[in-house]
């Protein structure tokens, strides 16, 4: 099998030709007056093995078509050609295809150019290193509540409020307040990081993995961090639907740990309370009627938690909403700073918790089953772009 070493071209000066055997070859020393090139070729069996001998060949291109010129120039002016690129550049011009006008037209910002596009812009589109779980792999999903594919959630907590931050090794913490206000009794509100999750008739209890009472949940300033499992205990359980048994640690004694059960989204008489929701409710396809809302049902995968694998607790919005009702709210990639107390009121101190976290969005709908209004959560989800011969996903260059 012959190996190329040097090569020279067009009439132009001999070249050491990139390959295995560059870094022994000298350039070659030409005098392109004289039309003449030294080139110091090496005999010895240690560099290109016993029984080696150059051969010197001579090669004649045949007539280039456009399509070839096209692409081969679109080979290394794009990230990349397409035979329907190939055959639209090969159209034009008259004995090699236009390229100054194919540039001219890429770099045109007019509505009959490509317009000039930034693959930065792109890449700052689907990745955000203020999301709040950047290190898990994948793409943020829907941006926006008002999206096709937003997901929703009827329970208040997730697996994923769970997750420690892998920069901070912090949590985030649970804190259960008196709607009405200090000393008023029910209804309580749930807040993750200081942000309502759900509105609950009563307190509820913290209990160990048979069940068993260890002590009843507390208002404020008691918190409870939210674990992503408990050390002392078998951490086969789902977190994420109503009733699941969530871990969680007291604040104030961090190895008392135990389960409380995950509530339905619920906000009675929160609507009222401005500091409780900033954020304007989505109004929602009906639910278990149609396709608008699908439901997900991931199915279940531990015997034990079979009663609590609901199918009708988690959807996603198959249909368009008035993108005007989530007009303002925060992205989905852009977590809300904690309003957890910190300081002197606080019984977790600021290095403790998580910074930032994601904002509840709610949305209201109707269950065609029940005609009883439910509410649930927007719930971002990491979401994979397709990328295929067939749909090619544009990476900001255009598909020009």
């Amino acid at each position: 099998v012959g190996v190329p070493v040097a090569r020279s071209y067009d009439g132009n000066d001999w070249m050491v030709r990139a390959g295995p055997f560059a870094s022994v070859l000298s350039s070659p020393v030409c005098d392109s007056a004289a039309g003449t090139c030294d080139l110091v070729l090496p005999v010895d069996g240690g560099t290109f093995g016993d029984g080696a001998a150059y051969v010197l060949t001579t090669y004649e291109r045949g007539d280039v078509t456009k399509r070839t010129e096209a692409a081969r120039f679109l080979e290394q002016a794009t990230f990349g050609q397409t035979k329907p690129l190939i055959d639209s550049l090969a159209s034009t011009g008259s004995d090699s295809p236009d390229f100054a006008s194919w540039l001219e037209h890429q770099m045109n910002p007019t509505p009959t150019g490509a317009g000039q596009t930034n693959h930065r812009e792109f890449f700052r589109r689907h990745t955000n290193p203020r999301f709040e779980y950047p290190f898990a792999s994948g793409g943020p999903g829907p941006l926006s509540a008002c999206d096709h594919s937003s997901r929703w959630r009827k329970f208040a907590l997730t697996e994923r409020d769970g997750i420690i931050d892998s920069k901070t090794s912090v949590s985030k913490y649970l804190s259960i307040r008196e709607l009405n206000g200090p000393d008023t009794g029910a209804p309580y509100v749930w807040l993750v990081e200081g942000m309502a999750r759900t509105v609950t008739p009563t307190l509820g209890d913290l209990t160990d993995e048979d069940g068993n009472v260890l002590r009843e949940l507390e208002v404020e300033p008691e918190m409870y961090k939210i674990a992503d499992r408990v050390d002392t205990i078998d951490d086969n359980h789902k977190s994420s639907c109503v009733g699941c048994p969530v871990p969680v640690c007291v604040s104030t004694d961090l190895d008392l740990c135990g389960f409380l059960e995950n509530r339905q989204v619920d906000i009675t008489g929160m609507e009222s309370h401005a500091d409780l929701m900033p954020y304007g409710v989505v109004s929602l396809p009906t639910i278990n009627s149609g396709v608008s809302m699908v439901s997900v049902d991931d199915g279940p995968f531990l015997p034990n938690l079979a009663p609590y694998q609901l199918a009708g607790d988690e959807f996603w919005l198959n249909a368009t909403v008035d993108p005007a009702q989530c007009s303002g709210h925060p992205s989905a990639v852009l977590p809300v700073p904690s309003r957890l107390l910190d300081g002197a009121n606080s019984a977790v101190a600021p290095n403790r918790h998580v910074e930032a976290a994601s904002a509840p969005i709610f949305g209201r709908t109707i269950n065609a089953e029940t005609g009883q209004e439910e509410v649930m959560l927007f719930d971002p989800h990491f979401q994979f772009k397709e990328n295929t011969p067939e749909n090619p996903l544009m990476d900001g260059g255009g598909p020009t």
